[in-house]
């Protein structure tokens, strides 16, 4: 039996990612010529499942054989850096670029790792430099707005975003990713009715397109409109990616700003455990704080400012900690149990 009919036996028995890949590991020993390729596979499909030690495992494993290959070392540097382990993939990321092998889309994958690093400076040098090489790619232009959008200069963000705008005219794929950032920045900027815009005019080229059916349903959650319409909308995400942490979020933020908040907190609980993010942390905090769980509000809000939130979100949790625990402001502690006041 050749190794890919082994392979699509093993899909067709279980439709879990992660049981595929232990399958696939314990049976590898028995296809040793296939073996790196096969533990390679192993590791994609952890990645896919969101294991990603397992992942890590595995990449590693699929780089001892005698050729490595580039995905697998750019596989590692995401799984690293999927478990917090944002050093040890930069500097992986660094050594494959050091040692010419820095494709742009990996440059690219660097820059982005070093703002959600905080380490601005460094990511714009870089991602300038690709700009000086090729200033009519797009992508560069996009991962330059990424970093300002990190920054919160929203007004950089804009222009660059603008330029990109230019650039991709023809290309409808290209241009609904550029339409998706613009209106980012223009709800951030409170410029609405643009930043509605730009998600529905990727709708109507794209219906299915989650990250716009995403975006437009946080903005009707955010301003606590059309609620009913926004679940629809992210539900229509959360069908192409049912385990998107952020799609999961808008789920949950909905449901707080409906008041029905057991089910808020299903969702925001369940995105926090598959993304440590600032954003996500804060969410479930309010929630907490709602049913009346003074105490998980507290080390929540605690996780979040761990989290390395953006500048405005860092100033809108400590408020909230000032409002609600006064007595611990600035610093961590125990909080009695008690009557919440609820809501941010």
């Amino acid at each position: 039996v050749s190794d890919g009919e082994v392979i699509r036996r093993q899909l067709a028995e279980t439709d879990g990612p992660a049981e595929i890949a232990r399958r696939l590991a314990a049976a590898a020993g028995e296809y040793d010529a296939a073996q790196n390729a096969l533990y390679e596979f192993v590791a994609d499909l952890y990645s896919a499942a969101e294991r990603y030690s397992e992942a890590e495992e595995f990449y590693r494993r699929s780089l001892e054989g005698p050729a490595p290959q580039l995905f697998n070392y750019v596989g590692l540097a995401i799984s690293l850096y999927q478990q917090d382990k944002a050093t040890e993939a930069i500097e992986l990321v660094e050594e494959l670029i050091d040692s010419g092998r820095g494709a742009p889309p990996l440059v690219r994958m660097l820059v982005a790792m070093l703002s959600r690093d905080e380490r601005y400076d460094e990511a714009r040098r870089l991602v300038n430099m690709l700009i000086a090489d090729t200033p009519t790619d797009v992508d560069n232009r996009l991962a330059l707005a990424g970093i300002y959008i990190h920054e919160e200069y929203f007004d950089n963000a804009e222009e660059q975003l603008n330029i990109a705008r230019r650039l991709a005219e023809g290309d409808e794929e290209m241009l609904r990713r550029v339409r998706y950032y613009l209106g980012i920045v223009y709800d951030e900027q409170g410029r609405d009715s643009l930043a509605v815009s730009m998600w529905q005019a990727n709708l109507s080229s794209a219906p299915d397109d989650p990250d716009s059916n995403n975006a437009l349903a946080y903005h009707y959650a955010t301003r606590g409109t059309k609620l009913e319409e926004a679940i629809e909308l992210v539900n229509k995400a959360l069908e192409q990616e049912p385990n998107n942490a952020a799609y999961i979020d808008t789920l949950g933020w909905i449901y707080y700003k409906m008041g029905r908040y057991d089910e808020a907190l299903e969702q925001l609980s369940l995105a926090a455990d598959k993304l440590e993010d600032a954003e996500i942390l804060d969410h479930l905090a309010d929630a907490l704080m709602a049913v009346s769980d003074r105490q998980g509000a507290y080390e929540t809000w605690r996780r979040a400012l761990d989290a390395r939130p953006r500048p405005s979100r860092r100033g809108k949790i400590e408020e909230k900690l000032e409002k609600h625990f006064p007595e611990h402001s600035g610093a961590a502690g125990v909080v009695q149990e008690g009557d919440a006041n609820g809501g941010p």
